[in-house]
């Protein structure tokens, strides 16, 4: 690691006010700088919040797969089709025309986004 008095003033502010703001949750922070110096603080840092790191990422992953999951979901859908989709949204123009209900013009979709969902 660096030394601390060959860092830059923006680097060291930056650094005192992470370790400030983190002293609040562990507070055994301050201890380590007392001992140990500002770079064992920081590596225990790394290791005291790894588990939380590790929640976030697992929990980015998980997101990124339903995301992909739902663009395959579209993708591959049949509403997708153009002769699917112009037939059905003259379906629910002419609904909506004759009902003006908006709930029973989008009935016309339904059947197509339940057998999309089958295959």
């Amino acid at each position: 690691m660096l030394d601390w008095k060959s860092l830059n003033l923006f680097k060291k502010n930056l650094l005192t006010i992470i370790i400030t703001l983190l002293a609040i949750m562990s507070p055994e922070l301050m201890l380590f700088i007392d001992v140990g110096g500002i770079e064992m603080a920081l590596s225990f840092l790394l290791l005291y919040y790894k588990p939380v790191i590790v929640w976030f990422q697992n929990k980015i992953d998980d997101i990124n797969d339903f995301l992909s999951s739902c663009k395959h979901l579209i993708v591959n859908s049949s509403i997708i089709k153009t002769k699917v989709f112009i037939s059905h949204s003259i379906a629910a123009t002419l609904t909506m025309i004759f009902t003006g209900s908006l709930f029973i013009s989008l009935s016309p979709l339904v059947p197509v986004m339940f057998i999309s969902g089958v295959s």
